[in-house]
């Protein structure tokens, strides 16, 4: 089994496992906060292309589906989410869940979803048995114990496949905080090269409960079916003005950090009087409006855009990327782009609030070879149905520090330094 350096894979444990992350990892701020190691490595997409696959088609990164067992909510009765494949993702958190029997995992931090899942040591396909499992083979289906099967089901529908598996109640530590009877997702079905070739073993959905793949209402009442975080301020382990959580993503090979509670103006320019603070436009995903996009004296207004730490990439209606794609490059889509073009094509302008947050030629041309003749462009076409929907994924949130503020239901950006 080929297991990328740093990372832990099932029956072996290397540098900078899970168990090794969390025995050096969670720290507490000066002002109550917690902050853990954000592990950055290689882009899976970056990973296979140096193996001689073909991962030049970017369209296939997004899918829109409608989760099974939706029945309640949304447009016409049906809530619909944002699926991804996570060929782009290369930042993963640990947690632990269980007790000191199970190991610990390393997921994926997903602003864009909002449910926990890992794989089962019922699962027999590679994408599961290549990665650390939990032993959802011992559970009883009994809630009279801490940890059980609930008897219900679920499945995500991606790019490469179906991740389909059991739902189970048990203790989920997360960055020094424990939430009790917590409903997560044991993968019993993952299919595709997708999960085989990635270095996280599950997800943790940071988004909001109203795109949950599971309803509330399926639950004992003693159960949190509720995100990880929202578990967190449920059980009252956060003060009202302390429900928040940042994301600092480490550039040029250093690891990031998740800090909840609190930003660590350690990793700011500036102080958190100079974050700059937006409403959220819906509570679905961590949604919000940028007034414009301008490139080359080329403007976009009334944007509606996602800030989602589950891609890499930034991702746009089709027409747009199209658009902006040809000022930046000279065609409309390509598959790759010349590297020399970080020194001369033009800045991307993002104006939120009345603030302009701008990218450089250097950091939406994403390289992939040491020796600079690989490139590709960050912009890559979506489209979800007929909605203008754009997701802002690592290559803004690693220049721009972001704080997901639940309490408040707004956004934060500062500069990372």
């Amino acid at each position: 089994v080929h297991t990328p350096e740093g990372i832990y894979s099932g029956k072996k444990s290397l540098r900078n496992s899970p168990t090794e992350i969390l025995a050096q990892a969670f720290r507490t701020t000066k002002n109550g906060g917690r902050s853990i190691p954000v592990v950055k490595r290689e882009s899976l997409r970056k990973q296979m292309w140096q193996k001689g696959h073909d991962v030049t088609n970017k369209t296939g990164a997004f899918r829109l589906l409608v989760p099974k067992g939706f029945v309640q909510g949304g447009e016409n009765g049906v809530h619909k989410t944002i699926i991804k494949d996570y060929m782009d993702c290369q930042y993963f958190v640990p947690v632990s869940i269980g007790d000191e029997t199970n190991k610990d995992f390393l997921v994926i931090p997903d602003t864009g979803s909002s449910n926990l899942w890992v794989p089962s040591d019922e699962c027999e396909d590679s994408g599961c048995t290549q990665h650390t499992q939990y032993r959802g083979s011992a559970l009883s289906s009994s809630p009279k114990n801490t940890e059980y099967k609930t008897g219900k089901s679920f499945a995500i529908q991606y790019g490469s496949g179906q991740c389909a598996g059991s739902i189970a109640v048990s203790t989920v530590d997360f960055a020094g905080f424990s939430v009790e009877k917590t409903a997560f997702g044991l993968a019993e079905q993952e299919p595709g090269t997708t999960f085989i070739s990635a270095a996280f073993d599950g997800i943790l959905g940071m988004a909001f409960n109203s795109i949950s793949v599971w309803n509330r209402e399926e639950f004992a009442k003693d159960v949190h079916s509720k995100t990880i975080f929202e578990g967190i301020i449920e059980s009252e382990q956060f003060p009202k003005d302390k429900q928040q959580f940042s994301f600092y993503l480490g550039s040029e090979g250093k690891d990031g950090e998740l800090t909840l509670g609190d930003v660590n103006e350690d990793l700011i320019e500036g102080t958190k009087d100079d974050i700059h603070w937006v409403d959220l436009s819906s509570e679905t995903y961590w949604k919000f409006h940028v007034d414009s996009m301008s490139v080359d004296g080329h403007k976009a207004e009334h944007l509606e855009m996602i800030a989602d730490t589950g891609t890499s990439l930034i991702a746009g209606p089709s027409l747009f990327v199209s658009n902006l794609n040809q000022i930046c490059f000279g065609e409309p889509n390509p598959e790759m782009v010349d590297c020399k073009l970080k020194s001369t094509a033009p800045d991307v302008t993002l104006n939120i609030r009345g603030k302009d947050f701008v990218l450089t030629a250097q950091e939406y041309i994403m390289q992939w070879d040491t020796e600079g003749k690989q490139c590709m462009s960050a912009f890559t076409p979506m489209d979800i149905g007929n909605q203008q929907l754009w997701i802002l994924g690592d290559v803004f949130l690693r220049k721009y520090h972001t704080t997901f503020h639940f309490g408040n239901k707004q956004l934060g950006f500062v500069k990372a330094i």
